[in-house]
């Protein structure tokens, strides 16, 4: 199971004593961001199925305001 969290470039190895802060910082931020990333899919996906089956402005609209928060959260990230 500990395999499963060392990650790229963290060597961060939740189980032993030899790691040091900035390696779990490295790997708490490596979670987070894949998470993050993971959201904004699901959010992207989300926004083209109202833009394709809603009926009506209402539902364009509120695709394209998720899609901007998307790339706004993306671009920060």
């Amino acid at each position: 199971m500990t395999d499963f969290f060392r990650l790229s470039g963290t060597s961060y190895n939740p189980g032993t004593s030899t790691s040091t802060a900035t390696d779990y910082v490295k790997w708490l931020l490596n979670i987070l961001l894949g998470l993050v990333s993971f959201l904004s899919l699901v959010m992207i996906i989300f926004a083209f199925y109202l833009i394709f089956f809603s009926k009506g402005e209402d539902g364009v609209g509120k695709a394209k305001k998720i899609l901007i928060g998307v790339g706004i959260a993306l671009a920060i990230m």
